[in-house]
């Protein structure tokens, strides 16, 4: 985004020093007023100005990114590919959908609200008999110096604590206490995954709009601007006109790229807001 802004930027430069010549040439031979020059200059001289702030925040976002990632301040960065347009082919009812199923968070909730009702489960067992079985096989001899009796002893034995002060009552008390406030925070985190991945969904669908318009913005302006150095060439048009024209072309360009960018911001938003990986 910085260095496309500095693109803009020095776009802009060089459209008014072409001007700025333009202008010169014309009042060297007498066609325009001193005027002319001066208020070129001065645009000029904005220009200059606004496209030195604009590098200097591309050092600025490089050496935060460098910071970022843990490498020298200084480093180079290189940039793979410049921001572009990607139509994306969500629809909100599947990003939701999406979300519910693979959002971290909610599946721990939803984990969460499970591991509670299986708490309950176990504080209840309390309730209940406790059932043990045995088995055992024996043989003992009735002659002398032979085991020729065998003998298999099974036995199933139930208990059951009709004393427990109540114990077992209150565990199973708290186990749904904790169920209930698990399945609280659940519905919770459900509702704010739905409303992330809703208003990002929004904040991208209007990006996407607006890249629209102001590339048509873009367009119109340049062809403008073209019409107002051409009319101004020929004495058809005004000083005011060009600098006018010029600076609505790069306020196009700069809400061009501004959408762009918060196109694809509120892309990656959305998809972290669904769990994408």
């Amino acid at each position: 985004d910085c260095q496309n802004m500095q693109q803009v930027k020095a776009d802009a430069v060089s459209q008014l020093k072409e001007h700025l010549r333009n202008v010169r040439a014309q009042f060297a031979v007498g066609s325009v007023a001193k005027a002319d020059v001066l208020r070129s200059e001065v645009a000029l001289a904005n220009a200059e100005q606004a496209l030195v702030t604009a590098e200097n925040n591309t050092k600025v976002a490089m050496a935060s990114f460098n910071k970022l990632v843990g490498r020298p301040l200084q480093s180079a960065v290189v940039i793979a590919e410049s921001m572009s347009y990607i139509p994306a082919a969500y629809q909100l009812e599947q990003c939701i959908d999406y979300a519910l199923q693979h959002r971290p968070a909610r599946l721990t909730a939803a984990k969460a609200v499970a591991q509670a009702e299986q708490g309950i489960a176990i504080a209840q067992a309390g309730k209940k008999p406790a059932v043990s079985f045995d088995a055992s096989y024996t043989t003992y001899d009735t002659r002398v110096g032979e085991f020729d009796t065998r003998q298999w002893i099974v036995g199933v034995t139930a208990s059951i604590n009709l004393l427990d002060g109540d114990v077992t009552a209150a565990q199973v008390k708290a186990a749904k206490a904790r169920s209930e406030q698990a399945k609280h925070q659940a519905k919770d985190m459900t509702s704010t995954v739905e409303f992330e991945v809703q208003q990002a969904f929004l904040n991208m669908k209007k990006a996407e709009s607006n890249i629209g318009t102001n590339q048509v913005a873009v367009e119109k302006a340049t062809e403008d601007f073209k019409l107002a150095s051409a009319r101004y060439g020929v004495n058809l048009g005004t000083n005011l006109d060009v600098v006018d024209a010029q600076v609505s072309l790069t306020t196009a360009r700069t809400a061009y790229i501004e959408s762009l960018y918060d196109y694809n911001v509120s892309k990656a938003v959305l998809e972290n807001a669904m769990g994408v990986e």
